[in-house]
């Protein structure tokens, strides 16, 4: 949850993201609001969705609405929230009891394609990363990145203990620095470690009953935090993170 300020004489607060909804009353300037998140409407004119279930306008014609209370210095690094960290109600945003002994501990790069095909200079890079059988591993098919046939075509995800480098916020939208499929490769292997991380390259984890496991058969293994198209912004859900 973000607090912001009311930054205009007078803002119309509605029961729904857009003007067709009723307004359920009237902000002055100065208002505190508590929002949870930022819901896109109509011709794509962000809403903040407050706290207590109502809508209010973020702006238009690039004239803000509202004022955010930080003083937060970005970009920071944040880690990523393992599922019981997160909320790990069955029925929840993160289920966790699964009725499996492990799985991956995921969290979903929003902002572009569910899932991307990595350049082969990028597969061949992360080769290099990771020992031979935690290179198969990471690139069989439902192994949690990788979740179908075509090598190399792995899911706009990362998993939990990860860190990412946060460049902006905006509402529950933490806006992240990702590689582009253009980039190019690091000049030397980059192989994290917890307690050495890296905001780029990632370690595979498994979420177990009771523990949580960055290892993949022993050896450790490893992703990027990539995005598929060069001019997107890549965010993760702020309820997801904690700043380290």
């Amino acid at each position: 949850m973000i607090t912001a300020v009311v930054d205009i004489p007078r803002l119309n607060m509605r029961s729904g993201p857009g003007v067709s909804y009723p307004s359920v009353g009237m902000l002055t300037r100065g208002t505190t609001i508590n929002e949870l998140c930022t819901v896109v409407g109509l011709n794509g004119v962000p809403w903040s969705q407050l706290e207590n279930g109502n809508y209010v306008c973020k702006g238009l014609g690039g004239i803000p609405y509202i004022k955010y209370l930080t003083t937060e210095a970005l970009p920071s690094l944040y880690r990523i929230l393992s599922d019981p960290e997160a909320g790990w109600e069955p029925n929840g945003p993160r289920p966790f009891n699964r009725g499996l002994k492990g799985f991956p501990s995921t969290v979903r790069i929003e902002g572009g394609k569910s899932a991307m095909q990595l350049p082969l200079k990028w597969t061949e890079y992360l080769r290099t990363c990771m020992s031979a059988k935690a290179f198969k591993y990471v690139f069989k098919a439902a192994s949690g990145w990788q979740n179908r046939a075509t090598f190399g075509l792995v899911e706009s995800l990362t998993f939990s203990g990860n860190i990412v480098e946060v460049l902006s916020i905006e509402g529950n939208r933490a806006y992240i620095k990702a590689i582009r499929p253009k980039d190019a490769t690091p000049a030397l292997p980059i192989t994290p470690r917890p307690g050495k991380l890296d905001p780029i390259v990632h370690l595979f984890s498994i979420q177990y009953m009771d523990r949580l496991d960055m290892s993949t058969d022993g050896r450790w293994a490893v992703t990027l935090c990539m995005v598929d198209d060069n001019n997107i912004r890549p965010w993760i859900d702020l309820r997801n993170l904690k700043k380290v």
